[in-house]
């Protein structure tokens, strides 16, 4: 990879999480246009890059779905002008685009001269920042993907001695708090020989930063939520410069999912408890003898059907039940 050095003087770097655009509005948010509640966040961004002097880079996904032509010719007017670096992945939807030479919706948008992709590792760019008194070159090493980072950042890498060592990582594999899915590798912050700065898109949640030694870890979070799990997550987008890494809080309505019908400890907090979870708390106070498994499966089942509860659910509550019926010891009543 041709390594591309940008003679522009900017203030410092503009990481931003998934932007998850299209056309459909996913699960159970409230939006009358979802489609328009992404690229408002994205503008944001991106103007919010521009008036600042920052350089974007969006480090999450593009689209939560296969390719769609009103989603791909908006982000082309979005994105246009704006130097935009972009890390490939392999959730990258093709669908219709395979009519297009098989390329990614991403890859699309490079060969138009749109964005800068990251589809290999390397240094994708260096950029110069100022703090308006020192200047310093940084060098942005992407990481797509299904791709492994390096063990450091040197001249092999393409990081020179005195320059500001950054990985940006598109990534499903790492974890700060340690409670990454089995499947996926847990890798705890650690100083990372020659970079200055690891950024991640790994997890539902803007964890922020966490330094190791001489490396900042940073992760991004979602710019946009799409499933009922990011209620309470603020949307942010992180500005890098000399003086270290801040949040900057993306403008975004503070309940964006229906809560009917759903059993979670939020909302158990701020609406009414169900029959069911009252008998619950009751039995705190009883044996587990006093309710039969098949009455309360029964009572249950009814309020399945009046709630149409979803799956997960359902599965906590059996468990619950389970336990209650098949054991002489006493619920708590935290319910």
């Amino acid at each position: 990879m041709n390594i591309n050095i940008n003679n522009h003087l900017f203030s410092g770097i503009l990481f931003i999480g998934d932007v998850l655009a299209s056309k459909g509005r996913p699960g159970r948010r409230l939006d009358e246009d979802y489609f328009e509640t992404a690229f408002k966040k994205l503008k944001f961004s991106l103007d919010y890059a521009k008036n600042n002097n920052l350089k974007p880079v969006i480090v999450g996904r593009l689209s939560r779905k296969r390719f769609e032509v009103t989603t791909y010719a908006r982000l082309i007017a979005e994105l246009s002008g704006r130097g935009v670096l972009v890390m490939a992945g392999t959730n990258e939807f093709i669908g219709a685009s395979q009519a297009l030479n098989g390329h990614s919706q991403s890859a699309l948008l490079e060969k138009s001269g749109i964005i800068t992709l990251c589809s290999s590792p390397g240094v994708i760019e260096k950029i110069r920042i100022t703090d308006g008194t020192n200047e310093k070159i940084a060098s942005i090493y992407g990481v797509p993907e299904k791709h492994d980072s390096p063990e450091i950042l040197g001249v092999e890498q393409g990081v020179l001695d005195g320059e500001i060592g950054i990985i940006v990582k598109k990534s499903r594999n790492y974890e700060f708090d340690n409670e990454a899915d089995e499947k996926e590798l847990v890798i705890n912050p650690k100083e990372w020989p020659g970079c200055d700065l690891f950024v991640s898109d790994k997890g539902p949640f803007a964890t922020g930063t966490t330094k190791a030694d001489k490396t900042v870890w940073l992760n991004t979070g979602p710019m946009v939520r799409t499933d009922i799990g990011f209620d309470g997550h603020a949307p942010l987008v992180w500005e890098y410069k000399l003086c270290g890494v801040s949040a900057v809080s993306v403008p975004h309505e503070k309940h964006v999912f229906d809560m009917e019908g759903l059993a979670s400890s939020t909302v158990q907090q701020e609406y009414a408890r169900s029959e069911f979870t009252s008998m619950l708390k009751e039995a705190a106070t009883r044996s587990a003898d006093s309710y039969p498994e098949d009455f309360i499966n029964e009572e249950v089942n009814m309020i399945y059907s009046e709630k149409d509860t979803v799956i997960d659910v359902r599965n906590i509550i059996e468990a619950l039940v389970k336990v209650t019926t098949s054991s002489s010891k006493l619920l708590n009543g935290t319910f």
